[in-house]
């Protein structure tokens, strides 16, 4: 009945723990859980994991990308806009 918010529930559980505990190997932590949910898990549950890797990646690669671009700004890069 309300396998959503327990699922939702459970990923935010391994996604507070790795961050908190396991920060530099979060991503490989969530990808190992996701890939296991994939597999164990029902139909419908499987296919959520891999929305929710997802968007943990593009967050990620959005994180990154605002990184770069503000390290290159603040070293010098504005003169060349």
């Amino acid at each position: 009945r309300n396998w959503y918010i327990r699922y939702l529930f459970y990923w935010y559980l391994l996604f507070y723990f790795s961050t908190k505990y396991f920060s530099h190997k979060r991503i490989r932590i969530l990808t190992f859980c996701g890939l296991i949910f994939l597999l164990i898990l029902p139909e419908i549950e499987a296919e959520q994991s891999i929305s929710f890797l997802s968007g943990m990646f593009i967050s990620e690669f959005s994180n990154i990308k605002k990184l770069m671009c503000r390290k290159y700004l603040n070293g010098g890069g504005s003169y060349f806009l």
